[in-house]
């Protein structure tokens, strides 16, 4: 709960910086949201060593986001964010859940001057279920690419990306040591400058 709150906090505090056009500050503030699918292979591994694989297909995924995008160096775009991630697949009946929250940096170089693809690294603090099983997966690292559309002086940026994550964490089931994910994303993002 303690946590929630303080993300809640954060994002209100970067929603109250005053607005007086995209660019005006070389630390911009910004609130994202993204729209995806996500595909996830999930394997659970009993006291045996016995393992059960599943590909489960991609279905509804979201994050939401707020950061500061740094302008200080020319030809460079360096932003870092707290975010929230909820990524789900399913198939045949069986469903996979991967949700948690963290912090991000990326890096993005001007292809054009409204073009920009970019390279991400986060750390996410991650809970993962399968069918019945539920692990916490704790700190996991997930690596982003993608490609920003931003056009100087207008408030939004916006684009695709693709993003990894590979996970493993222990279950408080009998006979059930360990569930292990392996999450491949395709977000479409949006985020707006204040």
């Amino acid at each position: 709960m303690l946590k929630k709150i303080s993300l809640m906090a954060v994002l209100a505090a970067v929603a109250m910086v005053p607005s007086s056009g995209a660019k005006a500050y070389p630390l911009n503030p910004y609130l994202g949201f993204a729209l995806g699918s996500s595909t996830n292979t999930m394997k659970t591994v009993d006291s045996f060593g016995n393992a059960t694989k599943a590909s489960l297909k991609g279905d509804f995924a979201y994050t939401f986001a707020g950061g500061f995008q740094l302008d200080l160096i020319p030809l460079i775009t360096p932003r870092v964010e707290f975010e929230y991630a909820n990524l789900s697949s399913s198939n045949n009946g069986v469903e996979g859940n991967v949700a948690g929250y963290g912090v991000n940096a990326y890096v993005s170089l001007p292809l054009m001057p409204i073009i920009k693809p970019y390279i991400g690294v986060g750390v996410m603090r991650m809970a993962q279920e399968f069918g019945a099983f539920k692990s916490e997966a704790g700190n996991v690292p997930q690596y982003m690419v993608g490609l920003d559309l931003d056009i100087p002086m207008v408030p939004i940026a916006g684009g695709i990306e693709w993003r990894y994550m590979n996970m493993t964490g222990s279950v408080d089931q009998p006979l059930i040591d360990t569930l292990k994910s392996s999450v491949s994303t395709v977000l479409a993002k949006i985020r707006v400058q204040f």
